[in-house]
């Protein structure tokens, strides 16, 4: 984590690093507020991690629309995703009531809001567009933030934790500044697009190596590349979007119509030069380099094509690693690569559910003496 460079306070996070923030607000039962540019993956992350915490604990995993019908809510991690933008404050605070046997007024339980009969004992509950909510809007939430309480007749369930996420006010997507009462009741994370965190990300939830050799071989530059009043554009969410369309189709034409409605037609013309790429035999295959790794083609030249050429090829040997013993053979062939392909590889093998496996053994242990700077830890 570095100085956040658009000279704010909020410390900067790359996306492969903010999931394990978020598993510590949790943990801590602190409200998370992260700020990032349209696209840049905060909700998809914030939803990953929720997914993947209801697995851990036995839960079955809910995106809340409504009330969990069928549902048994004791087995339920709830992930609610309220737009804060579109919200008067009488939907957090609910509808007025007269309570005449006591001469009051009463306000009635919100439905919106987390409720452990019907919407799970567990979850995440998501701020989104706080910023651009009116005052009202964030005059209510806040005291929930607060409290953990709106009015006197709504509380949030023990279980369940608050997520925001906003734009940044100097970014041109939003115009309005949160009010410092509510700032200071959250931890602040700004989310950046950096594209190994992105990778890791990516490879993590199982997006095609693809999109991650592309993002390496073109850099930071095409992760998030927004221009004004752009409707389709390259960012970690279009990625993502991107992620399905090459799973769904092998006619090319069809692909490249799909990915250019998610990262625009330049982008997914590059893409499409990319799967051809790949496609055309340039890369070694899994048995050379597991067989043969002396010998296996090395894209060694200095032409345009050879990033490409090589961080695809370490994405198709990260993915095919089957266990340990294919990592004397793996590591031979990987060495005669140039040292930023060696990194790649190694990072990308660091984020495998088996990597403390994978790493036992006098190979890997062998390039870590003799690359003593490389950013690499065993967990």
């Amino acid at each position: 984590m570095t100085i956040n460079p658009n000279g704010t306070d909020v410390p900067v996070i790359a996306a492969d690093e903010l999931p394990e923030e978020i598993r510590w607000f949790r943990e801590h039962k602190k409200s998370l507020f992260i700020w990032g540019l349209p696209g840049i993956g905060k909700s998809q992350i914030i939803e990953q991690v929720a997914r993947e915490i209801a697995q851990e604990e036995g839960l079955t995993f809910h995106m809340i629309g409504n009330d969990l019908d069928g549902v048994k809510v004791e087995d339920t991690f709830g992930f609610m995703d309220l737009r804060l933008s579109t919200m008067d404050s009488l939907d957090l605070k609910g509808g007025c009531l007269i309570d005449e046997a006591q001469d009051i007024t009463r306000f009635l339980k919100p439905s919106m809001l987390p409720d452990v009969k019907r919407h799970g004992v567990k979850g995440f509950l998501l701020l989104d567009e706080f910023a651009d909510a009116f005052g009202m809007t964030i005059a209510g939430i806040t005291q929930l933030i607060w409290d953990g309480k709106i009015g006197d007749n709504y509380r949030l369930p023990p279980g369940w934790s608050i997520i925001a996420a906003s734009n940044p006010p100097k970014s041109g997507f939003s115009s309005k500044e949160t009010p410092g009462q509510a700032n200071g009741r959250f931890g602040h994370f700004e989310l950046v697009p950096t594209t190994e965190g992105f990778v890791a990300y990516a490879n993590k939830v199982g997006v095609h190596p693809v999109i991650t050799s592309y993002i390496r071989s073109r850099g930071v530059d095409m992760l998030h590349n927004y221009t004004k009043n752009a409707k389709a554009y390259p960012a970690p969410r279009s990625y993502m979007n991107a992620d399905l369309a090459i799973k769904s189709t092998t006619d090319h034409k069809v692909l490249r119509r799909r990915m250019a409605s998610f990262v625009g037609e330049i982008c997914a013309n590059e893409l499409m030069a990319h799967i051809t790429l790949i496609s055309s035999g340039a890369l070694p295959t899994w048995a050379d380099v597991r067989d043969n790794p002396s010998t296996a083609p090395v894209a060694d030249d200095f032409s345009s094509q050879k990033a490409a050429i090589n961080f695809a090829t370490v994405s198709m040997i990260v993915k095919s690693i089957t266990d340990v013993s294919d990592m004397a053979n793996v590591m031979a062939y990987v060495r005669r690569l140039d040292a930023n392909f060696q990194q790649a590889f190694m990072i990308d093998v660091q984020g495998r559910k088996d990597a403390k496996v994978l790493f036992n053994c006098s190979a890997v242990s062998q390039w870590l003496v003799d690359n003593p700077h490389a950013a690499i830890t065993i967990k």
